[in-house]
């Protein structure tokens, strides 16, 4: 069955985290801004779940993934995510070398 719900914000607390892999799961609304703060972040699989909305990008002092400049890989395909894919990822400050995306 796997894990479900929504992606709770405290999850930008794990500081030290470098991998988080939560695909194939049921998890439902919005990737959470906090994941923003997850500066050790090299690999980020949401795919293959029910997540919504846009790519969440900073402004202000609200962080998104754009902030995760050592991050290589944005896995977020087999979701109900919406409109484009934000310029700001593949601005020179970031280390992405592969979007898997399908919307």
């Amino acid at each position: 069955m796997g894990l479900e719900g929504e992606l709770s914000g405290d999850i930008g607390s794990l500081s030290e985290l470098e991998t988080l892999s939560l695909n194939s799961n049921s998890f439902t609304g919005r990737i959470s801004h906090s994941i923003g703060n997850l500066l050790n972040l090299y690999w980020l699989d949401l795919a293959d779940n029910e997540l919504q909305g846009p790519i969440p990008i900073s402004s202000g002092s609200v962080p998104g993934l754009d902030k995760l400049h050592h991050a290589k890989h944005f896995h977020l395909g087999k979701n109900n995510l919406s409109g484009n894919i934000p310029p700001q990822l593949f601005s020179s400050e970031m280390a992405l070398i592969h979007l898997y995306h399908d919307w």
